[in-house]
């Protein structure tokens, strides 16, 4: 059986490690990712509600819209389908 030379076995080494420092930096992103879509999917459902809890309060369940800068809202008019 033969063996590689030392300056083979550092290169191949070298290599192994940077594939490995790689997927770690991979498998840090995958995870950031996941929590990131996770609170954005938290934020999308307590903006809901809250749309929902000032839609009850303002008029009785009925859509409104709401300019976020004044705070003023309006009722949403329903349009008839054409």
């Amino acid at each position: 059986m033969a063996n590689l030379t030392d300056k083979e076995k550092e290169v191949l080494n070298k290599n192994v490690e940077t594939v490995n420092a790689l997927n770690k930096q991979v498998l840090d992103y995958s995870m950031a990712q996941f929590k990131a879509c996770q609170l954005k999917d938290q934020a999308e459902q307590t903006l809901q509600s809250n749309y929902e809890e000032l839609s009850n309060k303002y008029n009785e369940g009925n859509p409104i819209q709401i300019n976020i800068e004044s705070g003023e809202w309006s009722a949403v008019k329903e349009t008839e389908e054409k």
